[in-house]
């Protein structure tokens, strides 16, 4: 058996599929709008099978399926088709942008860092764009804080208060106010 497959790929392979074979063991698991992985040019790819019982093209060596991974409803297809169509996108275009797996795995390694980093304070996921302003925000905002308590507890010294206890109070008020 013989499929037809568009690689999930932004690609520039436009509208061009693929001829695949498909193992004995996938047989009874292939049909339109099957998510399959494959080998192309050497690299592990995921497509979706467009075409069935295609007849055996005349080059002779066909690469196989490699696994089989789920297969989209057939209001999904319909859907999927129509946009094709309409957009002018080859189906698997359209899907690596609905199933991006490399942003997917990024989602998933973010919340694992966060995950880790909440344990030691609060975390906030921000854009790229930010990192600068965060970055400046963070270290000169420390460092200006620090200038505040410090002054605050200069200003305990000029009216009276031992260092010791001016920091301490300084220090206190800012942990006070951090809380609110």
């Amino acid at each position: 058996m013989f499929v037809n497959v568009e690689l999930i790929y932004n690609n520039t392979y436009k509208f061009i599929q693929f001829t695949y074979k498909v193992p004995k063991k996938y047989e009874n698991k292939i049909y339109i709008g099957t998510i399959v992985e494959l080998l192309f040019r050497n690299k592990k790819y995921r497509a979706v099978v467009v075409d069935v019982n295609v007849k055996k093209p005349n080059t002779v060596n066909i690469k196989e399926i490699q696994n089989v991974l789920f297969r989209l409803t057939d209001d999904q297809i319909a859907f999927l088709t129509y946009l094709s169509v309409s957009n002018f996108l080859n189906i698997g275009i359209l899907l690596s942008e609905i199933f991006n797996v490399e942003r997917y795995k990024k989602q998933k390694e973010m919340i694992m860092a966060k995950t880790i980093f909440d344990h030691i304070g609060k975390t906030l996921i921000i854009s790229e764009e930010q990192m600068a302003s965060a970055t400046a925000l963070g270290a000169c905002g420390v460092a200006f804080f620090l200038r505040a308590i410090r002054a605050a507890s200069q200003g305990g010294i000029e009216i009276g208060f031992h260092s010791d206890e001016a920091f301490t109070i300084a220090a206190q008020t800012a942990r006070g106010a951090a809380t609110l």
